[in-house]
């Protein structure tokens, strides 16, 4: 699990200019953009196979483009199947009808988790600025449903010179967004069972050495 975090606050039924009030100049700037290039976004908690379909499609470029594993697509629309009514929300964003950005926003209680989140690239896309739109029409469907915390989920900070590289990329994009850092101290094991613990980590250490 990421080990660090930014918590958003999300005023309740607040403007737009009250939801972007903590962003970086330059983000408020680019989700405005965003609408004036003509993108328009759509959020839902009941999205069709469709729209996982195309969801998926904008993760799969983005991963290529990133360099790291995505779940297949039946993963998806398994989560979306299996949330609690209400409990997960797509955010979709399109240009003329063309999926090019994407978030998945799981809700717990009043507090939100940016599960997943992409967009596409390509030079004729350039000033779209998609993934800035989403985040917009994201912040404003939370608020308007008494969400009161965005957990922006896997932020490195900038002076974290223990955090992974790879991490910095969609880091930067989200401390954007401002938020309160949080840093989670860890997941543990409670070993009830001395023997049985060593024989299971025995075999996961032979799983991921011989991926068996």
């Amino acid at each position: 699990q990421a080990p660090t975090t930014r918590l958003l606050e999300i005023p309740g039924d607040a403007d737009e200019a009250a939801l972007m009030a903590g962003w970086d100049k330059d983000a408020r700037n680019l989700a405005r953009r965003s609408r004036k290039e003509g993108v328009e976004t759509d959020v839902t908690d009941a999205p069709s196979a469709d729209d996982l379909s195309s969801f998926h499609g904008v993760l799969t470029a983005t991963a290529e483009r990133g360099s790291f594993r995505l779940r297949p697509l039946a993963f998806f629309e398994r989560l979306f199947a299996d949330a609690a009514p209400g409990r997960i929300l797509l955010v979709m964003a399109r240009l003329q009808d063309r999926p090019i950005g994407g978030m998945a926003l799981l809700l717990v209680g009043d507090r939100a988790f940016y599960l997943y989140g992409g967009s596409l690239r390509e030079p004729e896309l350039k000033n779209t600025h998609a993934a800035y739109g989403a985040m917009a029409a994201a912040v404003g469907a939370l608020s308007s449903r008494g969400i009161g915390t965005l957990d922006l989920w896997g932020v490195v900070e900038a002076d974290d010179t223990s955090a992974d590289p790879a991490w910095e990329g969609f880091s930067a994009f989200k401390r954007q967004f401002g938020g309160r850092p949080l840093r989670h101290p860890g997941t543990f094991d409670l070993v009830l069972d001395p023997l049985w613990y060593r024989i299971r980590d025995t075999r996961e250490r032979v799983r991921d050495r011989f991926g068996r």
